[in-house]
């Protein structure tokens, strides 16, 4: 989720939620050149609810505060896991999830 809109969806200010992410409070999780707030890595764990496995590129573009186009060009790059189902193309928000999860257990905190 983009700073901007986790800002937005907890109440916080841009500019708490930039200062929790730079002091390594807020997880984060990086597509390309992107760095957005990690939620699957904020909740999954506590919740221990699976998501909705797919996602439409415009309802993932709603959830996580990018635009659409780049959802579709993440997709494109590798960046963002897609899958096609029947003539549908999705953002696979299961293997999402798994790769949020397992890029901050390799991050190494000094």
């Amino acid at each position: 989720m983009t700073r901007e809109r986790f800002a937005e969806v907890s109440g916080l200010r841009e500019g708490q939620v930039r200062g929790q992410i730079e002091r390594g409070h807020l997880p984060v999780f990086s597509i390309g050149r992107l760095s957005l707030v990690n939620v699957a890595l904020l909740t999954w764990r506590e919740l221990e609810l699976a998501p909705c496995p797919v996602m439409t590129k415009d309802a993932f573009a709603k959830a996580s505060g990018l635009r659409e186009r780049q959802v579709k060009v993440q997709i494109e790059r590798g960046n963002l896991p897609g899958k096609t189902i029947g003539r549908l193309s999705l953002v696979d928000v299961s293997e999402l999830v798994q790769r949020c999860i397992s890029q901050a257990n390799n991050v190494v905190v000094l």
